[in-house]
């Protein structure tokens, strides 16, 4: 194949296609409802749009399968014998009863129409097509799963960065717990490795001081963690 023979390339597809891996990897390194959503809604406008795209690249004339042939027929205003819809299990009876048989690529809308003819009730006169109706609705459905996908993505990302925001704020409070918890003996540590330096007068009077050395110590950790607060709280590396 020569380069002007190539297949173009479908960009949305491969747009749809990244959106799907990159829930996939969200979802195996966090599993949460809102990941799950994401994949799942991306995995629907990926399945979507091909369906659209296979439908759209193959001939108007041609229908794939039983469903396709039921659901055509109804629209076109065919009904069973006793009156009521076409159902898809009635369309694949008479495929194995070879009734209706299939071509190469699927069922000709012409040979569908003579089998038709000679097994269900014929529409009425003011029955009209609805195909581009029809067209028009699977457009609309594709276009809603993308924008569901768009709408788990953003919700999604709020959620990673609210749950963030509450696991930085549960770090820096265990953080500061432990450190208030240690403040009386870090006090004490301090005056013991004073002690052969001080007279015991003085010595006496450094541990007089003990709860205003603690109270001066957490302070200093409450200064330190609204410092923190206002600049973001905890940070990655980058």
């Amino acid at each position: 194949m020569t380069v002007s023979e190539s297949p173009a390339i479908d960009t949305r597809e491969q747009e749809l296609r990244y959106d799907l891996e990159r829930a996939r990897t969200a979802k195996d390194v966090a599993l949460t409802q809102a990941t799950i959503n994401t994949w799942n809604a991306a995995h629907r406008a990926l399945e979507g749009y091909l369906a659209e795209r296979s439908r759209a690249e193959r001939s108007d004339d041609i229908l794939l399968n039983a469903s396709e042939v039921a659901a055509w027929l109804n629209r076109e205003g065919w009904r069973g014998k006793q009156g009521g819809p076409v159902s898809e299990r009635t369309v694949k009876y008479h495929i194995d009863l070879k009734t209706l048989v299939r071509g190469k690529e699927g069922f000709g809308k012409k040979s569908v129409l003579n089998y038709a003819q000679a097994n269900l009730t014929a529409p009425p006169e003011s029955s009209a097509p609805v195909l581009d109706q029809d067209h028009g609705n699977r457009l609309k459905k594709a276009m809603a799963d993308e924008r569901e996908l768009k709408v788990a993505q953003l919700k999604s990302e709020l959620l990673n960065a609210g749950e963030e925001a509450v696991r930085d704020a549960a770090i820096l409070r265990g953080i500061m717990q432990q450190l208030e918890i240690a403040a009386p003996e870090r006090a004490k540590r301090l005056i013991s490795e004073l002690a052969e330096f001080l007279t015991d007068e003085q010595r006496g009077l450094l541990t007089a001081r003990l709860p205003e050395l603690v109270e001066h110590d957490l302070e200093r950790i409450a200064d330190i963690f609204d410092r923190l607060a206002q600049d973001g709280g905890v940070r990655g590396e980058a």
